[in-house]
């Protein structure tokens, strides 16, 4: 039923009306958090914990899939979620997801030019009127929470965020970073998992589609800012290669974070090495995005795997362990 929503477009439209009837109250968000990173990055764990946090307001499964209605769809909603009962994701990981759980429907309104179309496209141009669009929906998110600071879980937004910046100058993005060796066994876990999900049920290839998720899966793509790059991920899947699939998708996350770290706005970007934690750490980041967060029962996993022979994944650990030695985290 949910899913089915998703595809109506005349009741996405048709929701938006409603709601600016109910509540035309727009807010500009003091500050936009998006949480970033490569997939896998512990990203979904971080952006929970701050998305509980007084005074920010996230997109949540309750939200999904009328994330232009945040008066009406709430709501009505709740007939559907019921008291909203948690369960562990499809990641297999051991956190629970719910009404409550944040996830990546930022990148929903993005793909979607703020909800104006169904079609979901990646390549997205950062443009003036984009932008102004998906603020428009944004700050009627903002309005109806009686919020004042923006939250989302966007592992695809590092892609385009230089060019946010010039025109969000209160946005900022907490960069997860996690060593390829623990990356890559679990991109390549996930995308066994989802790709069995799918070959059980091809309706779940839909759902991942409505939401944006592509990082799994027989429809994987990463919109990588390199047309090289791309070229490259493309043979790599049609061989069926996954292993120097996703190590090739850290070598361009790195790069690109590299490229972040040297854009001359130290003061929206911040690293964070979520294999290198201390309580010091932690209380620096709180410090930096102004937010007075819990990390108290945050753990890390670990993998026990043979590195995998390809050039890619000796290139990625090059790449991250220069990376974080430059920023000394």
């Amino acid at each position: 039923m949910i899913y089915w929503l998703a595809e109506q477009q005349w009741l996405v439209a048709a929701a938006e009306d409603i709601d600016r009837l109910l509540n035309k109250k727009v807010v500009s968000p003091s500050a936009l958090i998006y949480v970033t990173g490569v997939p896998r990055s512990r990203t979904t764990f971080f952006a929970q914990k701050l998305s509980e946090c007084r005074g920010v307001s996230s997109f949540t499964y309750g939200h999904f899939p009328l994330l232009n209605a945040p008066n009406l769809w709430p709501f009505i909603s709740k007939w559907y979620y019921g008291s909203g009962s948690y369960v562990e994701r499809p990641h297999k990981d051991g956190l629970l997801v719910g009404k409550g759980s944040v996830d990546s429907f930022d990148e929903i309104i993005w793909q979607t030019n703020a909800l104006s179309k169904v079609e979901r496209n990646p390549n997205i141009e950062i443009t003036k009127k984009a932008v102004s669009h998906y603020l428009n929906v944004i700050g009627r998110f903002m309005g109806a929470a009686e919020s004042s600071i923006y939250l989302a879980k966007n592992n695809a937004i590092i892609f385009r965020a230089e060019e946010i910046c010039g025109f969000m100058p209160q946005a900022k993005f907490l960069v997860m970073l996690r060593h390829p060796r623990e990356l890559v066994p679990s991109l390549v876990r996930n995308h066994e998992l989802f790709s069995n999900y799918i070959r059980e049920n091809d309706d779940y290839r839909r759902r991942m589609r409505l939401l944006c998720h592509s990082e799994f899966g027989p429809d994987v793509a990463y919109s990588v800012s390199n047309e090289k790059a791309n070229d490259d991920l493309c043979e790599l899947k049609l061989a069926e290669d996954w292993w120097s699939y996703y190590s090739k998708v850290c070598v361009e996350y790195i790069r690109k974070f590299d490229q972040a770290s040297r854009c001359g706005k130290s003061d929206q970007f911040i690293f964070f090495n979520s294999d290198n934690v201390s309580e010091k750490k932690l209380e620096n980041l709180r410090r930096q995005l102004e937010v007075d967060v819990n990390f108290n029962d945050f753990s890390t996993s670990r993998y026990s795997y043979t590195p995998p022979k390809n050039l890619y994944y000796q290139e990625a650990v090059e790449l991250y362990e220069s990376f974080v030695e430059r920023l000394n985290i």
